[in-house]
């Protein structure tokens, strides 16, 4: 669900399915610091609003966060520790997506992490094979693209991951920072210019490539010219035709993604 079109209701507050948020513990306080956001997305119809807020009447002030793994919480000390994770068994170069971020205070930050694990049977322990991290502190007013570069310690294949993401990693996140956050996906390619195939893929009439969908579901797609800056994006939703909005001529490079593949080929457009 990197995409975040899909959201479960229970009682007074919405989840993104298959992430984890402090939702549940905050809605008997009557508040949510995680949120499906309507009006301002990336792609598709939602994106994911994460926002500090304050709760026991500003004794404590709660991040906007959400993982694939699970979280707990003290009461005494209001301090949470995130863990686990997700079964995952692919190494991806990058972690990639789309952010807007708009803090509350000059020099707060947001942080995007990712950690891949694999369980050792000598130890009978997790063992962190590789990941990566980035901090958002600059205030964004437009959709603005990130990549983790993810680091890895061996060649190990991996059994499990998590991602975490935080409006702010304060101990006392000020209220009203908020981080958007959509259209996440992994890179096994690592660059544009390393691309899965050659195939040249043809446009035919009404400005429209029939390019099959390589994926099941639907599918994040962006097209990029020769030299990866990025011209045009949306979602494929299982239909194998992409339109483009307006003429294109020329070689381009159009990468197609979900929540577990890339794929990208040549286009050449006449």
């Amino acid at each position: 669900n990197g995409n975040f079109e899909n959201w479960t209701k229970t009682g007074n507050y919405e989840e993104p399915d298959h992430w984890i948020t402090p939702n549940m513990l905050l809605s008997g306080l009557g508040v949510s610091s995680v949120k499906k956001e309507f009006t301002n997305v990336h792609s598709g119809n939602y994106s994911v609003r994460l926002e500090n807020v304050e709760v026991f009447g500003g004794m404590y002030y709660a991040p906007g966060f959400m993982t694939l793994g699970m979280f707990t919480f003290d009461p005494n000390t209001f301090e949470s520790n995130i863990f686990g994770g997700i079964p995952y068994t692919n190494r991806p170069k990058k972690f990639k997506g789309y952010y807007q971020y708009t803090p509350a205070v000059s020099g707060d930050t947001g942080l995007i992490a990712i950690v891949l694990f694999t369980f050792d049977t000598l130890s009978q322990k997790k063992d962190t094979i590789g990941g990566g991290k980035i901090f958002i502190s600059q205030a964004t007013s437009s959709w603005t693209k990130f990549e983790v570069n993810i680091d890895y310690k061996n060649s190990v294949l991996p059994d499990s991951m998590n991602i975490v993401v935080l409006s702010s990693q304060s101990l006392q996140p000020p209220a009203g920072t908020v981080l958007l956050i959509d259209s996440l996906y992994f890179d096994h390619l690592g660059s544009i210019g390393e691309t899965e195939s050659q195939n040249i893929v043809w446009r035919y009439s009404g400005n429209r490539l029939n390019v099959g969908n390589p994926f099941q579901g639907n599918t994040f797609w962006y097209l990029s010219d020769l030299t990866g800056r990025e011209l045009m994006s949306g979602i494929e939703r299982e239909s194998g035709v992409i339109s483009i909005p307006f003429l294109l001529k020329g070689v381009f490079i159009l990468t197609m993604v979900n929540d577990e593949a890339v794929r990208s080929v040549k286009v050449l457009i006449q």
